[in-house]
């Protein structure tokens, strides 16, 4: 903590004091076994010692481990703060992957020690989003009436399959449409996308190994 840092005592006491403050923790639990402080306090506790050394760069190792949904909550609005009001970056390792996609900007997918993927934000959101997907032996078919009906977000996954994007509301429309010009549906349905199943999908993973 701070006291390897050569400050003296004085400055130690602000420092810890004022990050103390920072996350909403009384200073007299500073004092306390660790054996008396909650979950929640404890990961306080750990923040304001770290705080207090006055840092660039916030390492987590899942900080959110064990927590009830309050302690979460709490958590996940301080380390907004620390973003915000701090400018410190935060790097967090968990495998709470709904949990990580309210706070992070960056997500990096580590799997046996090895990074496989790099990706933003939007990016991951994007490939999680929900779509319709078009079962029919006719894919080029299908695209020309999507794009009559203004559908720009779709792709051909293969010789029977097209994936739409947007306008999911309106599928049942769109399916009575398609029939209309001609086009044999097999089937359509709304695929909803887990960040797990994206997870095990890069990593190679099986959710019910």
């Amino acid at each position: 903590g701070p006291k390897n840092m050569g400050l003296d005592e004085a400055e130690i006491d602000r420092r810890v004091h004022e990050a103390a403050d920072f996350v909403g923790l009384d200073p007299a639990l500073l004092e306390r076994s660790p054996f008396e402080l909650s979950g929640g306090q404890k990961r306080r506790v750990a923040v304001a010692g770290v705080m207090a050394m006055k840092p660039r760069i916030l390492v987590l190792d899942e900080p959110i481990n064990g927590l009830d949904p309050q302690g979460i909550a709490e958590m996940r609005q301080l380390f907004v703060r620390l973003k915000e009001e701090r400018h410190l970056a935060i790097m967090i390792s968990s495998h709470i992957l709904e949990e990580l996609s309210k706070l992070a900007d960056t997500f990096g997918i580590i799997h046996d020690g090895k990074l496989l993927q790099e990706i933003s934000h939007a990016q991951l959101m994007d490939k999680c989003s929900n779509y319709a997907e078009i079962i029919t032996p006719q894919p080029e078919q299908v695209s020309v009436s999507l794009e009559k009906m203004g559908y720009t977000r779709f792709k051909v996954m293969d010789k029977e399959t097209v994936q739409v994007f947007e306008r999911l509301d309106e599928t049942a429309a769109m399916n009575r449409q398609l029939i209309l010009d001609g086009c044999t549906i097999v089937q359509s349905r709304i695929v909803a996308t887990e960040l797990e199943d994206y997870y095990f999908k890069i990593t190679g993973g099986n959710q019910n190994a």
